[in-house]
């Protein structure tokens, strides 16, 4: 929340250095074709898709349970970050933009959804890979968070709260994976009761 508050103060004097509000023309704008790839739903969505089928097609039991909890939540992000665009206020209004935003600007920026996904992803993975998975998918989360903001698609603190709601999210599914117990940890057999009926066993270890 604090660094949000100071994006909040800082929004205006950040998009001026990448548009004109006079002559309603982009400014600094790096080249059209890497913000496009880079915001772009369906090339981000390749690191989600390859992470979650290496978890989902693993042989261990203990990476197919995390690929699926990773999947989990991810889905929960994208509802989290759904239901906050959905509220209409001037901290929700997208930034200007020659291109689709020059008349008026609409809403749905706060958070930042691509921010969201990819702080959670590097957030959840780096938890629990380590520095090996930390490093790439930071720099990956890094360029995102530039490109949002230099491609007048969010304003600095909507990128801000997006990466902030995907690290929270990210620490929580971590936590939950931890909590949970594995498939193996519960067994179910067919056995026979104190007065000799069959049974249905259920073993729990805790």
């Amino acid at each position: 929340m604090p660094f949000y508050l100071i994006g909040r103060r800082v929004d205006a004097v950040v998009h001026r250095q990448f548009y004109d509000i006079e002559t309603h023309t982009n400014l600094h704008q790096p080249p059209k074709f890497l913000c496009n790839w880079a915001l772009d739903d369906r090339y981000l969505a390749i690191p989600f898709v390859s992470l979650g089928l290496i978890g989902w097609l693993h042989h261990d039991p203990y990476e197919r349970r995390r690929g699926q909890i990773f999947a989990t939540g991810l889905m929960w992000s994208f509802a989290v970050k759904i239901s906050l665009k959905e509220i209409k206020t001037d901290a929700n209004l997208r930034p200007w933009n020659e291109n689709f935003d020059r008349h008026e600007r609409a809403h749905g920026g706060n958070p930042s959804g691509h921010m969201t996904i990819t702080a959670y992803m590097a957030t959840f993975w780096a938890l629990e890979k380590g520095w090996r998975a930390a490093i790439p998918l930071s720099m990956f989360t890094a360029f995102a968070f530039s490109m949002n903001v230099a491609c007048n698609h969010h304003y600095f603190s909507q990128a801000v709260a997006g990466t902030g709601l995907g690290v929270m999210m990210g620490y929580a599914t971590h936590a939950a994976f931890r909590d949970l117990k594995m498939p193996e940890d519960v067994k179910v057999a067919l056995g026979s009761d104190h007065k000799g009926n069959l049974a249905l066993k259920f073993a729990y270890e805790f």
